[in-house]
């Protein structure tokens, strides 16, 4: 173990304190150099020409995948193509989805929840779907998102330096002066691990929404660049923004069950749903304005 003695004397592979010292400094530096300059760097690079980014692409922008599905939801609901009751369910319209896009995937999963899925099952469907993936890579493309791989090298790399201060500390200072040896660098990692927020934007991206919110918009753009709370409709927003209710247990078939007024569909409260065709998997509205019940499929 080479040991790090006092003056000019050698210190580590021959070289001398003097020498040696301010070496280490720089190394010690180095990792948090490369952690936060790094990721800075690449959102400095432009991109090439691009049209404006709707607004699903300004929901991504903003907040990522959870924010894009906001949007999405948003866009279908004010199209008539998903309508939410006022605990928050969903249920789809037709039986053909959207044309591709998130906008597709998400009504498609509501299809399949059957009027039994709310925001937060959407949310989490769509975090890890792949029009969601490609939805961030054609931001990136276009120059307005970070691609996450280079980021992910940058802080491996920052990390494999982290532990190379480290063992260089380890095997030159003594006991005693190990750890004030590496407690600057260690500060300075800890004050400079800050979780990202919301996605990693490129100066267009930033420029892109800066743009975006000086120009007036309609319900999915709101709440692209708001979130829910800023869907027009006060109700759908209030709605859609409530805590999920809780699973009940299945009944068996022909017990029925019931649920609150929707907005759009379900039993009226004129209508006889108690001895009515409600089937086991059927929900009646209590307090909805149309009559006749509403069945259990994704579509109505």
């Amino acid at each position: 173990m080479a040991i790090l003695s006092v003056g000019d004397g050698p210190a580590f592979w021959g070289l001398p304190a003097s020498t040696f010292l301010p070496v280490f400094a720089v190394l010690a530096v180095l990792p948090v150099v490369v952690r936060t300059l790094g990721p800075w760097l690449l959102k400095r690079r432009g991109g090439g020409p691009h049209q404006p980014p709707g607004p699903v692409e300004l929901g991504f922008l903003t907040g990522g995948p959870a924010r894009a599905t906001d949007t999405a939801l948003a866009e279908l609901i004010a199209n008539g193509r998903i309508r939410v009751n006022s605990t928050g369910l969903l249920s789809t319209t037709g039986d053909r989805p959207p044309a591709g896009g998130l906008a597709a995937a998400i009504w498609a999963s509501v299809y399949g929840g059957r009027g039994t899925w709310t925001v937060h099952d959407v949310r989490a469907a769509m975090r890890g779907h792949a029009e969601s993936g490609r939805l961030r890579d054609r931001l990136a493309g276009d120059g307005l998102l970070v691609q996450p791989g280079p980021v992910r090298a940058l802080r491996r790399l920052a990390m494999l330096l982290l532990v190379a201060v480290l063992v260089i500390a380890f095997v030159t200072f003594p006991d005693g002066t190990f750890v004030l040896a590496v407690l600057p660098a260690g500060l300075l990692w800890a004050l400079t691990d800050r979780p990202a927020r919301g996605p990693a934007r490129t100066t267009a991206g930033e420029a892109a929404l800066r743009a975006a919110s000086v120009t007036p918009g309609w319900s999915a753009k709101e709440v692209a660049l708001g979130g829910l709370s800023r869907y027009p409709d006060p109700a759908i927003a209030t709605a859609l923004l409530s805590p999920p209710p809780p699973r009940k247990p299945r009944r068996r078939w022909g017990s029925g069950s019931a649920t609150s007024g929707s907005y759009g569909y379900g039993c009226g409260s004129s209508s006889s749903c108690g001895s009515s065709s409600c089937g086991g998997g059927s929900s009646c509205g209590g307090g909805g304005g149309g009559g006749g019940c509403g069945g259990g499929g994704g579509g109505s």
